[in-house]
């Protein structure tokens, strides 16, 4: 469990750190017009809602042990 926080909280700060800066007068990303940025960018997303999936499901597999334990 700690690895899996560990690589979402990675995979979350990468989702946002936006490649090439901000411009500083409008505050969007210099490269959103780039094809690279799009290439950098879609597979952040999905890294971002696999990692939050497992921690979930992780999370909803714990609890259920838990649950079944005390109900007998």
């Amino acid at each position: 469990m700690v690895v899996v926080i560990f690589i979402a909280t990675l995979v979350f700060a990468g989702a946002f750190t936006v490649p090439g800066g901000n411009n500083q007068d409008t505050g969007t990303s210099i490269l959103l017009k780039e094809k690279s940025f799009m290439v950098s960018a879609i597979p952040d997303v999905i890294a971002v809602f696999t990692s939050s999936t497992s921690i979930l499901m992780f999370l909803d597999i714990l609890t259920l042990c838990d649950a079944e334990d005390n109900s007998l």
